[in-house]
């Protein structure tokens, strides 16, 4: 998964989308430290207890599909409701 997110944001809180650039599928969250999640990400990708189609694209396409982007920097205390802000806007499809 491609981490197209500047160094000097990356340890701050904000939303990120994550786009799938085989089936145009986006995820929307948030976190308090945008790398720490991004690394978090990469490591439920492959935990056997995860969502097994989800599981199955990953083994077929690889995550060079996906990109974890930045939508916005935001307070902590402000991220659910931005995420919930954001999601409304765009369209968000959970698993991707």
């Amino acid at each position: 998964m491609k981490f197209a997110i500047n160094n000097e944001d990356k340890n701050q809180s904000g939303i990120y989308i994550i786009r799938n650039s085989i089936n145009k599928k986006v995820y929307i969250g948030s976190s308090n430290c945008l790398v720490q999640r991004y690394k978090g990400h990469l490591k439920s990708f492959f935990n056997l207890k995860n969502n097994f189609n989800f599981q199955q694209f990953i083994f077929s396409h690889g995550v060079l599909c996906l990109s974890f982007e930045l939508l916005e920097l935001c307070p902590e205390e402000n991220l659910k409701e931005r995420e919930e802000a954001l999601t409304g806007q765009l369209i968000s499809t959970h698993p991707l």
